[in-house]
């Protein structure tokens, strides 16, 4: 294991720049659209899995790694949550537990269905502490790499499924190390995307947003997007998590555990 080599990212180059780049238009993009005269707006099948007409979080289980926040962080993100819930609590369903914000590292396997997924997630929980395992040699042999720094971006509508504050890497050894992590999960589970580091802040409820609603929506995250927010990962917190819906989250291990 390196974490420090050049980064593939779905068997492809992308250098730091590039990616840095390329969230950016994605997020501002999406921050745009919202007061785009001619945008639509439609429902993914995604949110009403997670999220009722009335705004209350559905039974949804699955399991994901994530790096949990540092305490600071999460107060800060809990108050941004604060800020939309006040301004457009119409649009958005039930608040998320602070304790659960968290950036996700890798996606695992979800459903509403939990019987479906539990032999699919106990080989995910196997083969992820073999991949816990092999990173805690590596930091233990490197404690220089157990830190990744961020900067925050926009505060954006992530696919009409969720307002999120997204994130990039502030150096390229940040990039190396966060992008290459991730790369081990595909092998557990493969995703056709890459990752794009983000703070989930709220879900929104499973309607149509009228083109003066998204206005607001705009008008709320652009203020949150102002603000500048560098962000310190510890990696030795990185976690293995379980979850039944997205506010009831449980820490199965953390690379920690194996330090």
């Amino acid at each position: 294991m390196d974490l420090t080599v050049p980064v593939l990212l779905k068997n492809k180059p992308m250098g730091f720049d590039e990616y840095c780049m390329t969230v950016e238009r994605e997020e501002s993009s999406s921050l745009d659209y919202l007061v785009n005269k001619d945008a639509g707006w439609s429902v993914p099948g995604s949110l009403t899995a997670k999220v009722t007409p009335q705004g209350i979080l559905k039974p949804f289980y699955g399991d994901t790694v994530v790096i949990p926040l540092e305490e600071d962080l999460m107060f800060l993100m809990d108050s941004f949550q604060e800020l939309l819930q006040i301004g457009i609590r119409d649009l958005l369903a039930e608040p998320l537990l602070k304790e659960h914000f968290h950036i996700t590292l890798h996606d695992l396997s979800n459903s509403p269905d939990e019987n479906s997924i539990e032999e699919k997630m106990e080989e995910n929980r196997q083969k992820c502490e073999d991949i816990f395992w092999e990173i805690a040699k590596y930091l233990k042999k490197n404690p220089g790499m157990s830190r990744v720094n961020l900067h925050s971006l926009y505060a954006f509508p992530c696919v009409n499924v969720s307002a999120v504050m997204g994130f990039a890497p502030e150096e390229d050894k940040d990039y190396r190390t966060i992008m290459n992590l991730y790369n081990l999960f595909d092998d557990v589970v493969y995703l056709s995307y890459w990752l794009r580091m983000h703070v989930t802040l709220s879900y929104f409820k499973p309607f149509v947003f009228s083109h003066e609603q998204r206005g607001v929506l705009h008008k709320y995250l652009s203020r949150i997007s102002s603000k500048r927010v560098p962000v310190g990962l510890d990696l030795k917190k990185l976690a293995y998590q379980r979850f039944d819906s997205m506010n009831r989250y449980k820490t199965i291990f953390t690379l920690g555990d194996f330090c």
